[in-house]
């Protein structure tokens, strides 16, 4: 399913357009281009929510997206759990 696997990486459309007619992968892009992409996801999603819920929707999409996971780091998140006693 192509349609999960633009969540984070919507340029897989571009690669999978470029491949059918080709049938070479299409070369790394820049870092900026990808960026532009991602900037514009978010400025989409503001503008069809709201501010809040805009950057709220779409920053896992940014978080799972290969270039920012490449090029930052996420402090990894642990699940802490009260528990019961004493």
């Amino acid at each position: 399913m192509i349609g999960r696997a633009s969540f984070g990486r919507p340029w897989i459309f571009k690669e999978v357009k470029h491949y059918l007619e080709t049938g070479e992968e299409l070369p790394p892009l820049s870092f900026g281009w990808y960026m532009d992409v991602l900037r514009q996801e978010v400025v989409d999603s503001v503008n069809l929510l709201d501010e809040r819920s805009g950057i709220l929707h779409v920053r896992r999409h940014l978080a799972a997206s290969p270039p920012i996971q490449r090029n930052f780091q996420f402090p990894q998140h642990t699940h802490c759990h009260a528990t019961g006693g004493n």
